[in-house]
């Protein structure tokens, strides 16, 4: 059939916990488009007031790419717009 699929998928928290921010960043940049945040990989300092909502963005994107539900939303949406 050819409208379905099959995955194994295995997710490793415990490597994504050690991630660094700008890992995090690079591959949320490599999937979706860049926001504020990828200033820190480019090498510009934030201030503090800039840094605590890319901090809290960081964590959300490091939770997001740790799960499984968010991976097949991302595989599913192009399907189901039929790209």
């Amino acid at each position: 059939m050819s409208n379905h699929y099959h995955l194994v998928l295995h997710v490793d928290r415990d490597q994504t916990k050690q991630w660094t921010d700008r890992d995090v960043i690079q591959r949320w940049g490599t999937l979706f488009t860049k926001s504020v945040a990828a200033l820190i990989v480019d090498g510009q300092s934030l201030t503090p007031r800039q840094k605590e909502p890319v901090d809290l963005q960081v964590n959300t994107w490091r939770e997001r790419l740790s799960d499984i539900s968010g991976f097949m939303c991302c595989i599913n949406e192009p399907l189901a717009l039929g790209e």
